[in-house]
This record gives C-alpha cells, structure tokens and sequence, in this order.
C-alpha cells in the first residue's frame, strides 16, 4: 500500500508538473489583489525605473506599484502596492522613496515593503525624488513649482526652495550633496545650495521656440558623475550641457524629434543617454555632442533611461508597457522586462471557450492571455492605440480595431494577421475604429467609427457590405443581437440606433433622455452599448454617469440606473442575462440586478479610470481593463445563484490546490459514488489527477464545471 501511495504521489507530481504555470513568472498575478479580485493581468502603466546602487535590482514606478526586479533573472521579486509617478533608492539601497500624483512622499522599506513614514507639504503631483549620495536628505519636486528638502532619516522638513514659476520636472544632486539642480516647465535649469536653501544661478539661456514667447520646458536634467557639467532636456527634443563652474553651454544635442523624457551620464561621466517621446534612445559623445548609436524596440514614448553602477547596461521604461535593458557598448537588448500593457487598457473579451482573454491598449498592441496560466503573447501590426477587440463566434479569429482607422483580423492560435478592412479615408478627419463585433454566425464585422457611421464588413471578402449613416457624432461601440438579424449603435450624440442588418434600414432611435438631466450641453453621450442574451433589452451607459435599458420592440426606456460619479465606459451582460455589468471612470466596477435595477456588487481595485468589462461564457469570471495598465479578474459565481461549486475543488474552500489533489490521491480506485470522482466515470482514477491538476491554483470561480 505504501508503494501504491508513493506511485501515485509521484504520478500527481508529473502530472501537475505538465499544467502548472512557472510559479516565479506567474506569482505576481496574486500579489496584492483587491478584495474580490482572483487575479491580475499587467503590471501597470510603467513611468520611470532606477537601479539599485548595487546594481541587482530595477525598481519601476507604475499606476499601481513599485515593482521590485532581479536585474540578473528579470524576475519580479516584489510589488509595494502604491501608484508612483517617481522612484529612488536611497544610498544604500534598504529604502526606497516614491512620490504621488496627490503630493505625497512615501518612504519604503527596500526589503520588507513596508511603508516607513509619509511625508506631506506638496500641493501638487510630485514628479521627481532624489537622495543626495550620503543619504543624508530627500528631495522632491512638484508640479506646484517648489522643491522640499527632507531629513531622509526622520522625514523632517528641512526647507523649501521656491522661484520656478510653473511645476519643477526633474532633480539632480552633485556627487557631493552640496548642490542641487532642478528642472522647471518654464524654461529654467536651477541650482541651489544644499546647506542653505539659496539660489546659486540660473543655468539655461531659457531656449524659445522659433515665432514664440514662450521657453521650451525643461523635462529632465542630470549632474554628470564627476559633477563637472549639468544636462538638461527639454519638451521639443533638444539636449543641453552646461559647465558648472562657469555656467557656459558646453553641448547642444539635436536629434529628437519630441519631448525629452530620461537623461542619464554613465559613470565616467563619457556617454550621455537620452530617451525621448519619439521612441527612440540615443547614446551621445557626453563631450562633443556627436551620436554614438540609436536603441529602437520600444513601440511608445520613453520615460526613462537609466545607467547601471558599471555602465555596461542601460535600463529604460516605455508607453509600450516594458523595462528593456541594453548593453551600453553595443546597443543590443539584453532583457525585456514587465512585458503586459502599454497603459490604458480600451478593450478586453473572452473567446468563447474561456481559454483566452484578448485585450487591446494604448500602445498600439494586441494582448493575448492565456486564462490558465497567465502568460501573454503579443500581437502587432497596428501603429495607433488599439480601442478594441472581439473574437469570432468559433473563436478562431480575433478582429482589432484602432485608432490608425484600420480593423486587423488575426488567426488566434498562431498570432498571424490574416487580413486588414481599411476603407480609404479622403477627410481630413482622422476615421478612429471605437467598436468591432462579430456577427453570431461569425460572417459580418460591424465597427463603430468616428464622424457618425457605422460599418458592416464582408469577413470573408472584406468587402463593405453596408455604410450606416445617422448618427451625427462618433459612433462609439456596436452590438449584434442574438438571432443576428438587428444591429444596436451608440454615439456620442446622446443617442442609441437600432439597424436591420440584412438592408441597412434604420429601425430606431431609443431616446437619448439626456435633456432629462439639468445642466448637460451638449447631449451625454452613449459610450456603450450591448444586446441582452435573449435579444429583448439593449443597454447603454452614458457619459452622465447612467446606465439606461431599453425594450427593444418598443424603444421605451425601462429604467435608468445611477452607476458612478463619471462617465459609464462599458456595459456587458452575464451569459444568461441576469446581471449586467458596467465600468466606470470613477474607478468602479458594478453588477446590477436586470430585472430589478438593484445594485448586486461594487468592485474597487484599479487606480484608475475603467473603459472595459467582460464576462466569462460561464459567467463565474469578470473581466475589467483600466487606464491603470492593468486587467482584473473579478469573482462573481456568488451573484448568480444558480453557479454552483465546480467539481475539482472537492473541499468547497474555494481554491483548487493541493488538498484537492490530497482527497483524489485518499480516494483512489474507489467505484462508489464519491466527490473524488471529478469525471463523474464511475471512478476515481488518473483522468481526475489530471483533471484537478490542470487548473491546480485556479480560484473555484473560475473553472467551469
């Protein structure tokens, strides 16, 4: 008997070995979930990252978190959930400061994750963090146009140092604390002395642009480290240097075509990186001026660069979602970090086996998530912010639609496009694609385009078959109805349209109701819209922060609901039509009652606004895409009653894990009716084993029955 255990404990051991997702690259997905959320997609909208002074870690400031990386693996070793609009280790690497979007300084055990103080006197956005090389002060700027000093040890305020006239960007200490520069968005490049608080001299001649009055905002600025020359970037893409001592321009850099973002001297003070808004990083001559080489791969702006203690590696952030490192001396790419979403998430939706979840984002990329484990794959093709995303009835194509006015259909189990709907555009009006959405029989593509029209595509030709004209603002999100014989539209307008997809006829109008609330001009627009599983009732959520229900033969309005305090981005119905769902920008995720208007369940979780919600096909899971970078999925089995446990978690603690696995190992090879018997065959048996270990880890909710 005892063998027989061992052989199947060792079987259980193989078997789960095959399913299981690679616990480091997958563990963060649990880190620090809000409640009811099981787990989440992305790491967050990435801004600015910085190396350990040893050189082992990155820590990388995002909407949702400072992500602590080993440098040498490119494992996320730990996230301090706090959104962070800047970073830096102090001196000796145990503490981490960050600064916030509501003018806070937080102080961070390196370690631990623990908060260690808050510190408060900001008005404004802190954009910049810095310890002086012994540690010994803090100092943040503001977009309130200030500068605050802090004992690094106590949080005690030191001083404040005033006479930027807008916000402060970026700071940088000389290698011996005794000086400070700051950065400001009008035009100046200050320093200060560190003791006392004075203004020493204002360096930047305050570049103008060519016709205007105005100086070109300073972004970022860096002491070289033998704190001889100060370099300063500015909004439209220039780079200068200037010698300390004698405050003369040493260095004009030109290249850039856009705002400079990360700025950064190697160690030897020889080679300067800059990272710009145009996507690209290049390598300077620190001394002359001349381009050394140009890093590309990052599909966004840059927000970062960053040299390593050695200066053998470079370290940047991007609007594309990822941390790359590169070698300084060849410019090849060594490591992609933090690889998820861009920034805001536009769309998100299940294929209809629920094994795959699709997102669509800023950065001009599709997402592909495999449910069970979490890993990603990327599709790319599109040049602008893809807005959204939906799968064929069969599941085998993906439909993108973007800002670049072009749909994108992709073949799901290979990542290839197959096909691009792209009608040539002679306005001068940019044609966005808001919405796409597959007919039920998977032969026609609607999409939702800016300027008002509406489009039906030929999937297999791709060929328009119907041009739907009546909406007189952008037309912002489509919906099929079941049967797939009817076609609902919203627009920005205010209003709701119901189409006969087989003649183009236009059907109705379902009152817009928006001259119903007091001070709204013009009309609140209708961001979404979406057909109920039985076809009766179409819903919309609106700009004015409701959620209206109409009767689809009638065109009366049931109800209206109140569903936040900003605009309702996206509405979705549970597959059997009992709960719809909304996201708003407020930061909220509702489930309503459709037959009663009542409100079932409030989620809160994203540290921003939310454009997406999408239900599982079993209706266990929801599916929400936010401005954060980040997708969650929430638990909802428990608002639908009718859910019950699934089979493989056999002890109802919902959770399949290792105590499932236990009950089928103790109940093996029993024939009478038994729990263990996850199949239902009539036995417990090896078929079980592998069926509870294929969704080992999986929250109850989530794995259908």
């Amino acid at each position: 008997m005892k063998a027989l255990y061992i052989s199947i404990f060792l079987v259980l051991f193989l078997v789960s070995s095959l399913y299981l997702p690679n616990t480091f690259a997958q563990d963060y997905t649990q880190w620090h979930l809000p409640d009811g959320a099981k787990a989440r997609l992305g790491k967050g909208f990435m801004r600015a990252a910085q190396y350990s002074p040893d050189g082992t870690q990155l820590a990388v400031a995002s909407h949702i978190g400072i992500w602590l990386y080993d440098v040498s693996s490119g494992q996320a070793l730990k996230l301090i959930p706090t959104a962070a609009s800047s970073v830096a280790f102090s001196t000796g690497g145990s503490v981490l400061a960050s600064g916030s979007s509501e003018g806070t300084v937080h102080l961070w055990s390196a370690t631990t994750g623990e908060e260690l103080r808050t510190l408060i006197g900001h008005t404004g956005k802190i954009s910049s963090v810095s310890f002086s090389p012994a540690g010994l002060i803090l100092a943040s700027g503001s977009e309130d146009g200030t500068v605050r000093l802090w004992n690094a040890s106590t949080g005690e305020h030191l001083r404040t140092l005033t006479g930027h006239k807008s916000g402060v960007s970026s700071l940088s200490f000389n290698p011996d604390g005794s000086m400070l520069v700051s950065g400001g968005l009008d035009g100046t490049v200050r320093s200060w002395d560190v003791a006392t608080g004075e203004e020493l001299r204002i360096l930047t001649e305050k570049p103008r642009i060519l016709g205007e009055g105005s100086p070109a905002g300073i972004t970022s600025v860096t002491f070289s480290l033998d704190g001889t020359a100060v370099a300063a970037g500015d909004l439209y893409g220039l780079i200068r240097v200037w010698d300390v001592a004698t405050a003369e321009r040493k260095v004009l850099f030109t290249g850039h075509k856009l705002r400079i973002a990360g700025i950064s001297f190697s160690p030897d003070s020889s080679v300067l990186a800059t990272g710009s808004w145009d996507g690209a990083i290049r390598l300077w001559d620190a001394a002359t001026g001349e381009e050394q080489r140009e890093l590309l791969g990052h599909r966004g702006s840059i927000y970062s660069v960053s040299f390593s203690q050695d200066g053998l590696t470079l370290a940047s952030s991007s609007e594309d979602g990822t941390v790359r490192l590169w070698s300084a001396t060849t410019g090849e790419e060594r490591r992609t970090l933090a690889e998820g979403h861009t920034g805001p998430v536009y769309s998100v939706s299940f294929s209809p086996d629920d094994l795959t979840l699709a997102s669509g984002d800023l950065g001009r990329a599709v997402h592909l998530w495999d449910v069970a484990t979490r890993q990603q794959r990327t599709l790319t093709g599109h040049w602008d912010p893809v807005a959204s995303v939906s799968f064929s009835p069969d599941g085998r194509v993906l439909a993108s639609g973007s800002f670049d006015e072009s749909i994108r259909l992709w073949d799901v189990a290979t990542g290839e496009e197959l096909r691009t709907f792209k009608k040539q555009n002679l306005s001068k009006f940019r044609k966005y694609i808001y919405g796409v959405s597959f007919s039920p029989d998977g032969s026609i593509l609607a999409s939702a385009i800016a300027g008002g029209s509406v489009r039906l595509w030929d999937v297999e030709t791709g060929e328009i078959q119907q041009t739907l004209i009546k909406h007189w603002d952008t037309a912002t999100s489509v919906s099929f109805s079941p049967d797939g014989s009817m076609l609902a539209s919203s627009s920005l307008h205010g209003t709701v349209r119901l189409w006969d997809v087989a003649t183009g006829e236009h059907l109705r109008v379902l009152p817009k109701s928006s001259e119903q609330v007091i001070g709204i001009e013009p009309p609140a627009g209708v961001l979404s819209v979406s057909f109920s599983p039985d076809g009766s009732v179409v819903a919309g959520g609106s700009t004015e922060g409701l959620i209206r229900l109409w009767d689809v033969e009638t065109g009366e309005e049931q109800r209206a609901l109140i569903a936040g305090t900003s605009h309702v981005s996206e509405v979705s119905f549970s597959p059997d039509g009992s709960i719809l769902a909304s996201g708003s920008l407020d930061r909220t995720v509702r489930l309503w009652d459709v037959a009663t208007g009542v409100l079932q369940e409030t989620f809160t979780g994203h540290t921003r606004g939310i454009f997406s919600v999408a239900f599982t096909s079993d209706g266990r899971t929801l599916a929400s895409g936010s401005q954060d970078g980040t997708i969650l999925l929430w638990d909802v089995a428990h608002v639908i009653p009718e859910l019950g446990q699934p089979a493989e978690d056999l002890n109802g603690d919902g959770v399949v894990n290792i105590q499932d696995l236990v009950l089928v190992v103790a109940n093996f090879g029993e024939t009478a009716e038994n729990d263990a018997d996850v199949n239902g065959d009539g036995v417990v048996n090896i078929q079980d084993l592998v069926r509870v270990a294929a969704v080992f880890g999986k929250f109850a909710a989530a794995v259908g029955e």
